[in-house]
């Protein structure tokens, strides 16, 4: 399981869901991905944590594994995550793309333990989110 949080563009509504759409390698860059009919299943459940200032901060979970498939997901609901320069339509003045990986957690394979790890904020994260007004410990 891996769970990742992200700032992305505008109030993303509903507070929790789940976005269920296909990806697909797009036409025109083939290093860019694109929601396709045609695509593989892309599932990620999110919720968000807190927004403001026409952002949120959101917690993602994905289910599948595709490429890109978080960025491609928000992109695809007007919700671009800020500093993306590959999936947000306009420049940003944000250096770093605000995606971060916060949590693992797996089965080891050897002893069957359910191991976790967590991840602290990076601090271009962390700069960002608090110039947002975000307060990380709310987490």
């Amino acid at each position: 399981k891996k769970v990742y949080e992200a700032l992305v563009k505008g109030i993303m509504a509903p507070q929790e869901g789940i976005i269920d759409r296909p990806i697909i390698r797009s036409t025109r860059n083939r290093k860019k991905f694109t929601v396709g009919e045609t695509g593989k299943e892309a599932v990620t459940r999110y919720r968000v944590i807190d927004s403001k200032n026409e952002t949120s901060w959101v917690q993602f979970m994905p289910e599948t594994g595709r490429t890109h498939q978080i960025r491609v997901h928000c992109s695809s609901l007007g919700h671009p995550i800020l500093g993306d320069p590959v999936y947000s339509k306009k420049s940003s003045p944000v250096k770093y793309i605000a995606l971060v990986a916060k949590m693992l957690t797996f089965t080891h394979p050897r002893t069957g333990d359910l191991l976790t790890f967590t991840a602290p904020y990076p601090p271009h994260f962390r700069e960002l989110a608090l110039t947002l007004g975000y307060m990380l410990e709310k987490a």
